[in-house]
């Protein structure tokens, strides 16, 4: 339909109704092959609602006005030799140069041509397709010759979503749930167990339009059987939870990429104090911080946290994940938390590019752990080539003061390396005990910080070699499924963990394995005889 390098025009008329369920493909041949491309409306933070055109390889162009306000609109793209140029209601919209080949492929109307994926909920006519770059005179005269196609009709409501699908099929309950139509996904599992034995986790929201900044806190009184919310966080985002000496803490940057705060809850997650100034929760002057919902450990006395920070400026040509330097930081077990001369940051550690032959393309999310031999060390995810076995990077702690260091023979084979974990120790075993998301065959050449649809239980005795025990959760499929970024504990012979899962739910389904649309609650009971179990090669 549409030629890899000759020009073309490709224009519609569009009612988006109902917006959401993250970028929305409207003509799109996207197969996850190279040469990929797409017409659709953006859901960016900052061009949200907007037309775009995007070909795997080099072409992505914005265009300037909204469409998403329940009105039609006349929007197309045309491809004149290396421009690529956007129209909304006769107009030029924007435009950019590219060299690069559309993927000769078959297309699709509303959706990507992987199952559902990047539908568009609303109401499209008149598609036509031109072997020639239109002149802006002829795309003015096609808007207004055609002529709007009448009023929008109400659309219909979206089925229920049906919450047995996700609780039988994983054996687990629903702690939250956000309606992929919404646009808003699930992010930043957190969970921590108080003294009373009630169960408190937490999320945040991601999407074009979501309350990014904001975590979402929820109480089990029942053992994770069922869940009430009990607060909404504003200006903290992910952030981890954890308890000391008997009183709640939520932990993490006040929005993404801002300052790093700490919040206090003394009754259980249900209020929490306010981070105004260095006193009371705000814990640094500088910004750039990144992180996930990471484990607070507990080492000779002082706390402490991993985080990466912004070091080098964001750049399209680089891997976004290298942007960021290791920094970590400690606070004295008995000082008052939210006082930021409580705590102390190492200076930032910077990867090196050449790392891994050139395969290394940056690290993020790293775990502090107490190590063999009274070490602390932080292990981090690594962001890899396609096809490379997964690792992660152990940097190596000094105490006092705070300072990270590394050596590129510390790449350790992590199964699931590429995706962000979670890792503590349980003295019974004496081993080091993580879920990850290992990137099985036959998916084994893809990109593996995408293959998150598979969660394995491993352990190590010395965080250098890993064994694969138990697969937990796996689905068939790849591209809408996906159970990630595990928080757990340990509660007794018990491992408890939340998940943010992008499942069905009887309706639409997730709008990817990236987008979920659970937050999960399960339990592995008597998860330590696993530790005789070994998972086969090629995961059977």
């Amino acid at each position: 339909m549409i030629p890899a390098t000759n020009d073309f025009s490709l224009f519609l008329w569009v009612g988006p109704r109902v917006y959401g369920r993250g970028q929305i493909h409207l003509v799109s041949n996207n197969d996850l092959q190279p040469g990929r491309s797409n017409l659709g409306l953006s859901q960016d933070l900052k061009s949200a609602g907007r037309l775009f055109w995007w070909t795997h390889g080099g072409a992505s162009v914005v265009g300037r006005t909204r469409i998403d306000d329940g009105a039609w609109h006349h929007v197309g793209v045309t491809r004149a030799g290396k421009v690529f140029t956007l129209w909304v209601d006769g107009r030029e919209d924007g435009r950019r140069e590219a060299d690069v080949t559309v993927a000769p492929s078959r297309w699709r109307i509303g959706a990507a041509v992987s199952a559902h994926k990047h539908a568009f909920r609303g109401f499209a006519d008149d598609l036509r397709v031109y072997l020639r770059a239109l002149p802006a005179g002829e795309v003015a005269a096609l808007h207004a010759g055609y002529g709007k196609p009448g009023e929008l009709p109400e659309p219909p409501p979206p089925p229920p979503a049906d919450f047995t699908r996700v609780t039988q099929g994983l054996a687990c309950s629903v702690v939250a749930y956000q309606p992929p139509a919404s646009g808003w996904y699930i992010g930043s599992p957190s969970l921590a167990i108080l003294p009373d034995g009630a169960y408190v986790a937490s999320h945040d929201l991601f999407g074009g339009r979501s309350p990014k900044r904001t975590t979402y806190i929820y109480r089990s009184e029942d053992r994770g059987a069922t869940w009430s919310a009990v607060s909404a966080v504003t200006n903290q985002t992910w952030s981890n939870l954890f308890v000391h000496r008997a009183n709640l803490y939520v932990m993490g940057p006040e929005s993404e990429r801002g300052r790093v705060c700490i919040r206090r809850s003394t009754d259980g997650g249900r209020t929490w104090s306010e981070p105004a100034g260095p006193d009371s929760g705000m814990l640094s002057e500088a910004g750039g911080f990144h992180t996930a919902p990471v484990p607070v450990v507990s080492q000779n006395g002082r706390l402490w946290r991993a985080f990466e920070q912004r070091v080098r400026t964001e750049s399209a040509a680089e891997p976004w994940a290298s942007w960021f330097a290791v920094v970590v930081m400690s606070a004295p077990e008995d000082a008052d938390l939210l006082k930021a001369d409580s705590w102390r940051f190492s200076e930032p550690l910077e990867s090196g590019s050449g790392w891994l032959q050139g395969g290394f393309s940056g690290w993020l999310e790293g775990n502090m752990v107490a190590a063999p031999g009274g070490r602390l060390v932080n292990l981090l995810r690594v962001h890899v080539r396609d096809g490379l076995p997964e690792v992660a990077a152990v940097v190596e702690v000094r105490p006092d003061p705070p300072a990270a260091t590394f050596s590129a023979t510390n790449f350790v084979r992590f199964p699931g390396g590429a995706k962000k974990f979670t890792i503590r120790y349980d003295a019974p075993t004496r081993r080091y005990w993580t879920l990850s998301n290992p990137a099985l065959p036959p998916h084994t050449d893809a990109n593996p910080s995408s293959v998150r649809q598979a969660l394995a239980l491993m352990s190590s005795a010395d965080l250098r070699e890993w064994t694969m025990h138990r697969l937990v959760l796996r689905h068939p499929d790849r591209r809408d499924h996906g159970f990630q970024y595990v928080d757990f504990l340990i509660e007794g012979e018990d491992l408890v963990f939340v998940s943010r899962t992008a499942y069905d739910d009887g309706a639409f389904g997730a709008n990817s394995y990236h987008d979920a649309n659970f937050l999960t609650f399960h339990r592995i009971a008597g998860f330590r005889r696993a530790a005789e179990e070994r998972v086969k090669e090629g995961g059977l």
